[in-house]
């Protein structure tokens, strides 16, 4: 090829060299391509070769795309020529080795000459090269992208000999002279093996390589669901590689502007609308973030610009811009797709997001304050809190080294977004109303996370939002008043609100999810609430009261949250019961409706979990009670998951009445289903004319009648329990409460059970007061005693003779009332003869009655004692009220037997045996000695009323004991004659001495015979007491 005059060979020489580099490229003879090389860069020494290769390369371009003066080829021959050219694209790189090596050997021996005829000639090729893009032909798609492919490997040898800016603008040319939508994938591998090539390390190459780049690959991922979105974000990626390698690179603002202005908004919302479970997802997601990290302030100045904002139009896109960055943002927060361990990449990815908001900050203020746009400033504030309240951010759950080390590199990212949401808050000036409440609980979420600077920076915001609603228009400001707090001045007190119940109201809403279920909180943060916001509240005129009052309650109620969510880890669920009922009285209290159903639900649930039928029931009924018998439709926060189809009031309190009736009944407490079913009667008689619902019903009545006169119910003990000591719960205290015993328990099982809930706890010996040491102690005391029950006899039987079986109920139940008594002796001054020898007429009785803040049963089995009154009785009124208990219980015995209900014999036998045989060893004796000498009456004249009752009670009771006797005589078996038999004579001695010394007496007309009454009602008698 040396010799000028051998054209006739050159392109049979050219086509040898082709086919020679081809075999050698395949993949089987690819071990030959390092052979090759050595033999051009060591062994290759023809000069003028290159001229010849560029020539005939030139004409096998021009050939296969028409571009030659010649006669039109037909299609077998035009094909044949594609062929052949693609065998040379194949072979492109080491042709133009050859050619670069040539030309230096050439250049090498002559000083350098022929340099710009050579620059020509090769330029002319690679534009035909260029040319060769242009076209569309199908055989030619092969070789336009082996051409791509193999010219890129070419650059490093074709930048020794040609000027790289122009090497640069032709292969962008290249690939921009595809038609469009052709060889996209190859266009892009091109694209990548440029960035990855000697021409992306020169600034003035990425002046043209750059847009062209960031130009196609906008093309792809422009597009959603483009098949390329994956070699688009590869190329993307490693073209910010190799821009953030600053030192090699050397980047250049302007670098940044290309990419920034034709990629950002493309790659956020690629971010935006990423699936998932695409695999390409965190690539996209590094990209946007290595964007934003080449960024500086001025590269955000100037993408802010290119929206014109100054115009309408380019206001509202800057407008959409930024909302669709807020919104990502806070879904790839709340979303993140990087693992949990993989803490580096995530705090760079805060990092960089924590930079982005703050520039969107000063653009939200700059552009949407005037005209302002509330959606851009309540998006920013939420987005801004879900990144401070993200658990990645959380230092505290961190180890020492990986807290020092996120500390040492970024720094507490919370406290700067803390403060830049500070400043947000109050740049908006005359707009913060239309934030309240809406934002309370965002700000809240911000103020619990758990550091100091924070706190003490953010909960002052709290007191802003309680002036302006308190200063706001009334009923307009909520709709968006801009009336700001430094016009205030001028405003009439007519025109303000005065209150901020709103932010109130939210405020105590939001508090509860977030301590009870959310976690969040701690009583440092109560702490440093109430003291801030009181302090604030102190030195301002007209929130002093009412702001003060609010801080108090506040600080109230996380106290309560805080208890609950304490008590939830552990196992005992009557303490969470307890601390339920605390809520329900505070949210009571402050008419927080939705809270209080919330927590009666929970309440609710515990009691079906511990059985507790009768609490569940009214637990229930206090849920009912917040309903109403009409057809209103539900508040939501009314409605109820078990009855998803009540829309209305009255369904949904048809169902929990029915309910409540059937727990009612679980729990014997037939006498308050009555009730009950006597409401639900009047709806389905009157109101919804449901007569089958009506017979359900009496159906049910008549037989809680039935179990009421026939039913063997127990008869719970009452039980008085003290806490003394710090270690219990803040809610026991130092507190005494009255609990419901579980139906056969007695003190012994009390007290195990109570023990097991308390396993540190000491049981106290004796019912003395506790000292302050004791209450002030460490520990855990616990003072626990029987108490009695004081009946209370509803109105509608006063008066009434009513049956013993009925009365049993109100024993026990509806009671708020109870005592408990402790004997002890006093001796007068000047004692009398019968005090000193009677241990009747000295012993007195110190009874303390207790009085509950509910009546029991409740919603609870305890109920606190919220007043204590203790009494001293003398030895009279000691030995009036033990006849009279004694009376009493004989009458109870007495009208059992009357009745048709089966009744042991053994307890009226020691009952009469007790009263009689105790009378003639002492008992009515022993009173007599005491109290009805001349001695005591001359010592007491006051007691002379006393001892006329103590006198009837005596006499009263003979009539009695006689039908007891009688009783006894018609029931009793052989094994008891011999005792019958001594109580008759005993009772005819008895009888004789009271009537004799304080006259006969008769029974009351409870006793009466019924002639001709039912069987069971009447044996011997009317059976009942006269209720007074």
């Amino acid at each position: 090829m040396e010799n000028s005059d051998s054209e006739l060979y050159d392109n049979l020489v050219f086509e040898a060299l082709v086919a020679v580099i081809e075999m050698v490229t395949e993949d089987k003879f690819r071990q030959f391509v390092p052979v090759l090389e050595v033999y051009i860069n060591e062994n290759y020494s023809a000069t003028l070769a290159y001229n010849k290769l560029l020539v005939v390369f030139k004409d096998y371009v021009e050939a296969a795309t028409g571009h030659r003066d010649s006669v039109p080829l037909s299609s077998v021959e035009q094909r044949r020529k594609s062929e052949k050219l693609g065998q040379a694209m194949n072979s492109l790189q080491f042709l133009f080795k050859f050619v670069v090596k040539s030309r230096l050997l050439f250049s090498n021996l002559n000083g350098g000459k022929g340099a710009e005829p050579f620059e020509a000639m090769l330029r002319e090729v690679l534009l035909a090269l260029v040319k060769l893009m242009f076209a569309s032909q199908q055989e030619l798609l092969g070789v336009q992208a082996s051409c791509l492919k193999h010219l890129v490997l070419a650059v490093p040898d074709l930048v020794s000999v040609f000027p790289r800016r122009q090497l640069a603008e032709i292969l962008m040319k290249m690939i921009t002279s595809l038609p469009m939508g052709q060889l996209t994938e190859i266009k892009l591998s091109t694209l990548q093996a440029v960035v990855k090539c000697e021409l992306f390390q020169h600034p003035d190459c990425r002046q043209v390589i750059l847009p062209v780049l960031s130009t196609r690959i906008d093309g792809v991922l422009s597009r959603p669901g483009a098949i390329l979105a994956t070699a688009a974000t590869t190329a993307l990626g490693d073209c910010l590689d190799c821009l953030f390698n600053k030192e090699v690179f050397n980047t250049t603002g302007e670098d940044v502007s290309t990419l920034v202005m034709v990629l950002l908004r493309t790659v956020i919302q690629g971010v935006a609308n990423r699936d998932k479970n695409d695999r390409n997802a965190p690539a996209v997601v590094t990209n946007m973030v290595s964007l934003f990290r080449l960024m500086s302030p001025q590269h955000f100045g100037q993408y802010i610009q290119h929206f014109r904002p100054e115009e309408e139009a380019g206001r509202q896109n800057l407008l959409d811009f930024v909302m669709e960055v807020l919104l990502m943002f806070k879904d790839l927060i709340q979303h993140s797709l990087y693992p949990s361990d993989w803490a580096e990449m995530t705090m760079l990815v805060n990092s960089v997001i924590l930079t982005a908001l703050r520039h969107l900050s000063h653009t939200i203020r700059d552009y949407f304050s005037v005209n302002f746009e509330h959606d851009a400033w309540n998006n920013f504030f939420s987005c801004s809190i879900s990144f401070l309240t993200q658990p990645s951010l959380q230092l505290e759950t961190f180890s020492q080294m990986k807290r020092a080390k996120v500390l040492a590199r970024y720094g507490d990212m919370r406290k700067q977004m803390g403060l830049e949401i500070k400043a947000m808050w109050f740049n908006l000036g005359q707009h913060k109303i239309k934030f309240i409440p809406g934002m309370v609980g965002n700000f809240l979420e911000m103020t619990l996370i758990p550091d100091i600077d924070l706190r003490n920076a953010t909960i002052p915001i709290f007191f802003d939002m309680m002036q302006c609603e308190f200063y706001s228009g009334g009923r307009g400001g909520l709709a968006g008043s801009r009336t700001s707090l430094a016009s205030l001045d001028g405003v009439g007190e007519r025109s303000n609100k005065g209150n901020f119940r709103e932010f109130e109201t939210e405020m105590i809403s939001q508090l509860d999810g977030m301590v009870m279920e959310g976690g969040r909180g701690d009583g440092m943060y109560k702490d440093k609430f109430s003291s801030i916001l009181s302090n604030q509240c102190e030195q301002h005129m007209a929130l002093k009261e009412t702001g003060t009052k609010f801080v108090q309650t506040v600080t109230r109620l996380m106290e309560l949250l805080l208890e609950y969510r304490s008590i939830k880890q552990e196992e005992s669920r009557d303490n969470q019961m307890s601390c339920i009922v605390n809520l329900l009285d505070f949210y009571s209290e402050h008419g927080r409706e939705e809270m209080f159903a919330r927590h009666l639900k929970k309440l609710y649930d515990l009691h079906i979990e511990c059985e507790n039928w009768a609490e569940a029931g009214f637990t229930l009924e206090k849920q009912a009670n917040m309903l109403r018998w009409t057809d209103e439709p539900l508040n939501p926060r009314l409605r109820h998951a078990r009855y998803p189809d009540c829309t209305v009031h009255r369904d949904l309190k048809v169902a929990l009445y029915r309910e409540m009736i059937s727990h009612l009944a679980s729990g014997q407490m037939w006498e308050h289903a009555l009730e009950q079913c006597r409401a639900l009667a009047t709806q389905y008689e009157e109101e919804l004319v449901d007569y089958y619902s009506m017979a359900e019903l009496r159906m049910k009545e008549a037989e809680f009648y039935e179990n009421i006169m026939t039913r063997l119910r127990p008869e719970p003990e009452y039980f008085r329990v003290a806490f003394y000591g710090r270690s219990f719960p803040a809610f026991l205290q130092n507190k005494v409460f009255v609990y419901r015993g579980r139906g056969f328990e007695r003190l012994p099982d009390f007290q195990s059970r109570l023990l097991d809930q308390f396993p540190t706890a000491e049981l106290m010996t004796s019912l003395s007061p506790p000292s302050v040491v004791e209450t002030e102690s460490p520990g855990q005391l616990i003072q626990i005693n029987k108490v009695e029950p004081i009946m209370q006899v509803p109105r509608r039987l006063g008066g009434k003779v009513v049956h013993q079986q009925i009365l049993n109920y109100y024993k026990v139940n509806e009671v708020s009332q109870f005592m408990y008594s402790r004997p002890f002796k006093r001796q007068s001054e000047h004692p009398t003869q019968s005090e000193t020898a009677n241990e009747f007429a000295s012993l007195w009785i110190e009874r303390t009655i207790l009085r509950t803040s509910n009546q029991l049963p409740g919603i609870l089995r305890w109920f606190p004692v919220v007043q204590s009154q203790v009494v001293e009785m003398s030895p009279l009124e000691n030995a009036i009220e033990t006849m009279q208990n004694t009376y009493r219980e004989l009458k109870t015995l007495v009208q059992e037997h009357l009745s048709n209900s089966p009744t042991a014999l053994k307890p009226l036998s020691m009952k009469l045996n007790g009263i009689i045989d105790a009378a003639v060893m002492g008992g009515t004796a022993m009173y007599e000695k005491a109290f009805f000498s001349e001695e005591f009456r001359l010592a007491h004249p006051e007691e002379r009323e006393k001892l006329v009752v103590l006198e009837n009670l005596l006499a009263e009771q003979i009539p009695l004991l006689e039908v007891g006797i009688r009783i006894h005589d018609q029931k009793k078996s052989e094994d008891l004659k011999p005792l019958h038999d001594r109580l008759q004579v005993m009772f005819i001695q008895m009888k004789e001495h009271v009537e004799h010394k304080y006259g006969a007496r008769s029974l009351g007309t409870e006793f009466r015979v019924r002639v001709g009454g039912e069987g069971r009602r009447s044996v011997g008698g009317r059976v009942g007491s006269s209720v007074g």
